[in-house]
């Protein structure tokens, strides 16, 4: 079975399709969008990115968290410091970055933005959640509200 075959040829085409297919949804599709949940004690990030692979296999993951689970809260500047960012998987393009992250001081952080200006979220296993939009202070506004108060502005 060579590629001078039939069955040959077949089975190449299937795979430069498969690899097609592949190299189309990690490099020039968008991600797919993040949900976030505020409620009354916790906050909910539904996400595809959160799991390897999760955009192109139409897997997604929640990250839920209870206030009582939380260390602190507070707007930040992400790019710089502790928080500087290193993609474990996900999305990183200007200021978007969705997925899992390593940060400048080794936390592993859960991270849905799409503003260097987020809603950070310490918590007590020394995780992060992150998330932000063009709208932060809103969304933070309803999580101190309805979650846990936020620290002044680090």
């Amino acid at each position: 079975m060579g590629l001078n075959s039939r069955y040959g040829l077949a089975l190449l085409g299937i795979i430069l399709i498969v690899l097609g297919g592949f190299l189309y949804s990690t490099m020039f599709s968008t991600s797919l969008p993040s949900v976030v949940i505020i409620g009354s004690e916790y906050i909910n990030v539904e996400c595809k990115d959160f799991v390897p692979f999760g955009s192109i296999l139409f897997i997604s993951s929640n990250k839920n968290i209870t206030s009582n689970e939380i260390a602190g809260a507070f707007i930040g500047q992400l790019g710089s410091g502790d928080f500087t960012l290193n993609k474990q998987h996900g999305t990183n393009f200007g200021e978007t970055n969705i997925g899992v992250y390593t940060l400048g001081n080794g936390a592993k952080a859960y991270i849905a933005t799409t503003n260097s200006t987020s809603l950070i979220v310490e918590l007590k296993t020394g995780e992060y959640l992150i998330v932000g939009n063009q709208d932060t202070q809103t969304i933070a506004e309803c999580f101190s509200q309805n979650v846990y108060q936020l620290s002044p502005i680090q």
